[in-house]
């Protein structure tokens, strides 16, 4: 009899146990799919010409003399275009009995294109060419001639982004709802170039009067002078960054089975982008990536 009882248990366990794992919820379950085009603003760091210099081995242009150049700030802030498809995983409760209401794990892949180092710099000559006398007033007007010259450098690359994040969502019957979290992504950039560019414009500048009364100089300038090399990197690399998202995000219905599971959002992300340029080291950028996009739920 004992021996006819624990083959019967022996039997029934398995059933039970398969029993009890249909009825508990799986660990992470995709609730949706959203896919956000972007932008992003950040601190290209800034670089010198013997910078450059290493990366572009057999540069015509930098070999030259710039020691009468300065360096300029502009270009010290980039924007950049991607764009990111995303899954956002429901997690599994304490209870093991379903999934938690406002927490969610957002999983995603997306591109950017990325210019990480600029250097710029600029020489203004300014030398007098002629004096013009007027016969009715005999007023001597000045005119110069000028020559504005310009090297600029940027390092550019492509890259994919591995991206996964935590959300938090603000819950109720509104369509209306806010969110925020902490994220990192993974970094792999490929395709670097760096591009130098040489341009020079000539011509001549006067001061005169508009119809305001105002002073100013007028400018003729002739067609200007450009040359550009570009240097093509076989190197790829990986990096990193952290970020926090922030976003509001809006139901396009209400009532409407269809039109409930379709959002549009906005979303925000303030991070410190970490990367390594082969010939130059690493390189840390503070950026603000922004989006909008539309998001589906299950």
């Amino acid at each position: 009899m004992k021996t006819k009882a624990f083959f019967l248990f022996g039997l029934l366990m398995p059933v039970s146990l398969a029993l009890t794992a249909q009825n508990t919820p799986s660990l992470f379950k995709i609730q949706d799919f959203s896919v956000l085009p972007s932008g992003q603003v950040y601190n290209a760091t800034p670089a010198t010409i013997m910078d450059f210099t290493e990366l572009t081995q057999g540069s015509t242009i930098l070999a030259r003399d710039y020691s009468g150049f300065e360096y300029s700030e502009y270009g010290a802030t980039n924007g950049a275009g991607g764009f990111e498809v995303m899954l956002g995983l429901g997690l599994r409760n304490k209870e093991k009995s379903g999934y938690r209401q406002n927490s969610q794990l957002r999983v995603g892949l997306g591109y950017s294109s990325l210019s990480s180092l600029n250097a710029n710099y600029y020489q203004n000559e300014r030398k007098p060419y002629d004096t013009l006398v007027s016969s009715q007033t005999g007023n001597s007007v000045f005119v110069d001639s000028v020559i504005n010259r310009n090297l600029s450098m940027q390092y550019n690359t492509d890259n994919v982004r591995l991206d996964v994040s935590m959300i938090f969502r603000t819950t109720g019957t509104s369509r209306w709802s806010l969110y925020g979290g902490i994220g990192v992504r993974a970094n792999y950039s490929f395709n670097g170039y760096t591009s130098v560019n040489y341009y020079v414009q000539r011509g001549t500048e006067q001061e005169r009067q508009d119809y305001k009364g105002y002073y100013g100089y007028g400018t003729d300038y002739e067609m200007g002078e450009n040359e550009n090399e570009i240097f093509r990197s076989n190197e790829s690399s990986f990096g990193g960054a952290v970020y926090v998202p922030l976003g509001v995000d809006v139901r396009f219905g209400k009532t409407s089975d269809f039109w409930k599971k379709i959002h549009l959002f906005g979303e925000l992300r303030p991070g410190l982008d970490f990367s390594n340029i082969s010939g130059y080291g690493s390189v840390t950028q503070g950026f603000l990536q922004f989006g909008l996009g539309v998001r589906v739920t299950g």
